[in-house]
């Protein structure tokens, strides 16, 4: 069951009803990852982008994370669920890598680092 939705959180945690988990943060990044994959189909003919299943499960990914970032709100100040959506480059970092076979240089390993210790000190 939910908790009551609060304006801010005085005790300083991520959020009363959904404090670790987030659990819209890897599918707009796997939208991502989907639109990659359909932008290889894609032309100025309307209905490649409307019959192009990775497009649209990518916008329904997207669509799903909107709604779960709405609900979250509900519990948790603005101010620090947003930059927890920076993990989404990390999210979309690593599954380029994975799934597209894209380099990780250590200039990006770098880049990941910071906005681990940044959103570490936003969300304390």
């Amino acid at each position: 069951m939910l908790e009551e939705p609060i304006a801010g959180n005085p005790h300083g945690g991520v959020c009363g009803g959904c404090a670790g988990k987030p659990a819209h943060l890897p599918g707009g990044a796997i939208g991502q990852l989907l639109f990659k994959f359909g932008s290889a189909s894609v032309s100025a003919n309307v209905t490649s982008w409307l019959f192009n299943w990775k497009l649209l499960s990518g916008m329904a990914l997207y669509a799903v994370s909107a709604i779960l970032f709405i609900m979250a709100l509900r519990y948790a100040q603005l101010s620090i669920l947003y930059p927890l959506i920076a993990t989404s480059y990390i999210w979309v970092t690593l599954l380029a890598t994975i799934f597209l076979g894209e380099q990780l240089s250590s200039g990006r390993w770098l880049g990941i680092a910071f906005i681990v210790a940044g959103i570490s000190l936003i969300v304390r």
